[in-house]
């Protein structure tokens, strides 16, 4: 996969450009998402899926600026951005092959992972991409579908926290019928307490941030 242009998007030009709905409670504060593409998915298949991840996102208020990182060092060469300093507005997320996957878990009902912190900010996730496609393909779900919603999900867990899963909605630990229903109709989201969760959490990391840039300038 090359890297010819860096990808940074935002749920605001994500509206014009890819049918995104903007939330009128939008908040200001932007995270920003460093996506390692580890399972080389189709180029099509990657930007469907995060049109996905950016509308169930943006319909929770938060403005989402994507970056799509290197995975190898040949890459690497053509995109540095990814190789600065990671401050916590900032999410790592990566879509993993099969092969990765066997490494970091052995529970094969799980679809991807996030790293929840009691305290602090996580900022680490993951999408398992062969599990992900063949639960799709199982229950008659598009593939972009189910990846763009696993991928809102985990980055969910992050700015939700611990114990962050719910009875309904995209947070929801188990999908059946009435999910794959709702996800398939574009209603599969986040409550209303969540996004204003959420919300806030992404103003506080905006807020870390900054202080951190302005305490390592001293």
């Amino acid at each position: 996969m090359t890297l010819s242009t860096q990808l940074l998007l935002t749920a605001t030009l994500m509206g014009g450009l890819l049918g995104a709905e903007p939330m009128e409670t939008q908040t200001e504060a932007a995270l920003t998402v460093w996506l390692y593409d580890y399972a080389d998915v189709a180029p099509g298949t990657l930007e469907r899926t995060r049109r996905q991840a950016t509308r169930i996102l943006n319909q929770a208020g938060l403005r989402v600026r994507w970056e799509l990182c290197p995975t190898s060092a040949e890459e690497a060469e053509q995109n540095r951005d990814c190789a600065r300093r990671a401050a916590v507005d900032t999410i790592r997320l990566g879509i993993l092959s099969k092969k990765m996957v066997k490494k970091t878990t052995q529970r094969g009902i799980e679809f991807g992972y996030a790293v929840a912190l009691a305290e602090g900010f996580g900022v680490v996730a993951g999408v398992y991409l062969d599990r992900t496609v063949r639960e799709a393909d199982s229950i008659g779900l598009e593939r972009h579908i189910m990846l763009g919603h696993t991928i809102a999900h985990e980055i969910g867990h992050l700015l939700l926290g611990q114990g962050s899963h719910s009875k309904r909605g995209i947070m929801s630990p188990t999908w059946r019928g009435r999910e794959i229903k709702l996800a398939k109709t574009g209603r599969f989201l986040f409550s209303q307490d969540q996004a204003e969760r959420m919300q806030a959490q992404v103003a506080a990391r905006i807020r870390a941030a900054r202080a951190d840039s302005v305490t390592a300038a001293n």
